[in-house]
């Protein structure tokens, strides 16, 4: 008795682990449609991180997005600055931490060039404060990402706020788990917000999407590049409308995956459609890539569609050459919806409808007198076999009706 009780609570708890809520939570609409790209701090190996001019700069090579830190000052003005990064990026700090300083203190120092150091320059630039930001990205049409401690959520909410820049803003919440979550049930309807979790337990990756429900979206993050938060079933996992983020900046917490065209693409075909880079130039340059590739398939398919409707074998075709068309259309189908695809897969599934054509073409005749495509496979010779079967259960069922009526 006690093992099947201790049994059904173990049951019990892996459901609640892997369960996600049904009803999902309608939340702010801020990311757009198909594959986002998300540069990481501006123009970092340009300007110095976090700056305006890095910021304006990234937005102006048309990617979807700029993600900053943002800290709060000494007289409660968030900014966009690391919390403890003011002796790496400030030529005259004199101690690391940001909320040591007042707003007019850190406006008075400049920043260093790229990721700060001694080794990097000073430069003209200054501290932004987080509302400069917001008022940039609300008049230019990008997305601001500030990304901050929970525990300065209400100072971040107010300075959205009073710019009106909800509709352009994604809060990134990181700190303990149990306040982002308590940030989501509270703000995930009026704000789009957007959270992380690192780790490789299954059950503890699915625990953080539940309870986080709401959330536009999630950064997932390991250091093992077979983690499963790679499987594409944990990724589609997630409930309706939360977006899957890799973060490619840091190869450390993406399986040491490069920040690269070749990662982005094997990420995007994992389930992944938000990508936060440090090279926002050449992602714009991929994305277009894809819509490029995403054209040509979608131009195939229409044509495959049209050639083989006119066909006159279409409806009753049963053969190697059909399948591999059909498998190739069905492919296309699911690639060409929500314009998410990864570009390598979209142009893989091109060449393959293409080739399912010809292949149907080059054996055309063969295939209207049934003399082609029709290669014996295991389950061909199973289904033989259970046809003869079923005819000759029939023809006994008959046999002995009929004699049973001559009696």
């Amino acid at each position: 008795m006690k093992k099947t009780l201790f049994l059904f609570i173990a049951v019990c708890a892996i459901l609640a682990c892997f369960g996600i809520t049904a009803a999902a939570q309608e939340t702010a609409d801020v990311l757009p449609d198909g594959i986002v790209g998300i540069a990481n701090c501006g123009m970092i190996f340009e300007y110095p991180e976090n700056s305006q001019e890095g910021v304006l700069a990234a937005a102006q090579t048309g990617i979807d997005g700029v993600l900053v830190d943002v800290s709060l000052t000494k007289d409660g003005v968030p900014v966009a600055i690391e919390a403890e990064s003011a002796m790496r990026m400030l030529g005259d700090a004199q101690t690391a931490a940001v909320r040591d300083y007042t707003l007019e203190q850190l406006q008075r120092m400049s920043l260093r060039l790229h990721v700060g150091g001694q080794n990097n320059p000073v430069t003209a630039c200054s501290v932004p404060t987080l509302e400069e930001l917001l008022q940039r990205a609300r008049d230019m049409g990008f997305i601001l990402v500030p990304r901050f401690d929970v525990s300065i959520l209400e100072d971040v909410r107010s300075v959205v706020d009073g710019t009106d820049a909800a509709d352009s803003t994604l809060l990134f919440v990181t700190g303990k788990e149990k306040d982002v979550q308590s940030a989501v049930r509270d703000y995930g309807q009026r704000y789009a917000m957007l959270t992380q979790k690192r780790g490789n337990v299954i059950f503890s990756v699915l625990s953080h999407v539940r309870h986080t429900e709401g959330a536009a979206a999630v950064n997932l993050k390991t250091a093992n590049r077979y983690g499963v938060i790679y499987y594409k079933w944990v990724v589609n996992s997630l409930p309706d409308g939360m977006r899957a983020v890799a973060d490619t900046s840091d190869p450390a917490t993406c399986g040491a995956r490069e920040d690269c065209a070749k990662w982005w693409d094997d990420l995007i075909s994992r389930g992944y459609s938000v990508i936060i880079t440090d090279d926002p130039a050449a992602f714009v340059d991929y994305k277009n890539e894809c819509a490029a590739a995403y054209a040509a398939l979608r131009d195939a398919y229409d044509f495959a569609g049209a050639h083989l409707e006119a066909l006159t074998y279409k409806k009753t075709l049963l053969n190697d050459y059909k399948k591999a068309y059909d498998d190739a259309m069905t492919q296309a189908e699911i690639l060409l919806d929500g314009h998410t695809a990864a570009a390598r897969d979209m142009r893989a599934c091109t060449a393959a409808i293409y080739g399912a054509v010809k292949e149907i073409d080059l054996h055309y005749e063969g295939l209207l007198d049934g003399t082609a495509g029709l290669t014996v496979t295991p389950a061909r010779i199973v289904l033989c076999v259970l046809a003869a079967a079923a005819v000759l259960a029939a023809q006994i069922y008959f046999y002995r009706r009929r004699k049973e009526k001559t009696k």
